[in-house]
């Protein structure tokens, strides 16, 4: 399975709003949106893919890639400061189906244990509204981004119970196991 969205998120119109950490600012503390501005916090392409194979009938293995592209922190609507960086995912999991409503699983999350942001937004560190640095190294040197980190590498494990007929004799067979009228599940 694969899924692509393509999001072109732009201001229509001419906008002129208060940012005061934004290193672009005017001297009013403003910033000014210009009509094709790309809305903060919203990346143009995300890419997400599931392949999944079975092994046996109760074995089963995925790989899960996903790709983000980069995307403005909040307060930088003039798009006028680096961007946060785009980023790749690799997840894999794996199932062991035990009955035919029951299976155990395993997921590996950031396998190659990527460091990203996923937010970012501007403020005064120093708390003396002190300039925040430019992206062309011009302006104070106070580096006023705050950016989330994403969650780092991580291991699920548990058991997962589907919808039927559960714990009836006849649903916790194994699969392909044949049923008391010849029929196989």
């Amino acid at each position: 399975m694969v899924g692509h969205s393509y999001v072109d998120a732009t201001f229509e119109s001419s906008l002129v709003r208060n940012s005061p950490a934004n290193p672009f600012q005017y001297p009013t503390g403003n910033i000014e949106m210009r009509p094709g501005d790309r809305l903060f916090g919203i990346p143009h392409h995300r890419l997400r893919a599931t392949l999944d194979r079975e092994l046996t009938t109760a074995r089963s293995i995925g790989l899960s890639p996903r790709v983000t592209s980069a995307s403005f922190l909040h307060g930088d609507e003039s798009n006028q400061n680096a961007p946060l960086s785009g980023y790749r995912v690799i997840d894999l999991q794996s199932g062991y189906r035990f009955y035919r409503h029951v299976e155990a699983f395993v997921t590996l999350q950031k396998v190659l244990n990527a460091r990203y942001s996923t937010f970012g937004t501007y403020g005064d560190p120093t708390g003396v509204g002190a300039a925040g640095a430019r992206v062309d190294g011009s302006g104070a040197s106070v580096d006023n981004r705050f950016v989330s980190a994403a969650q780092p590498f991580a291991v699920y494990a548990g058991i997962r119970v589907s919808r039927g007929r559960l714990w009836s004799p006849k649903s916790l067979r194994e699969p392909g196991a044949a049923r008391s009228d010849g029929r196989v599940m």
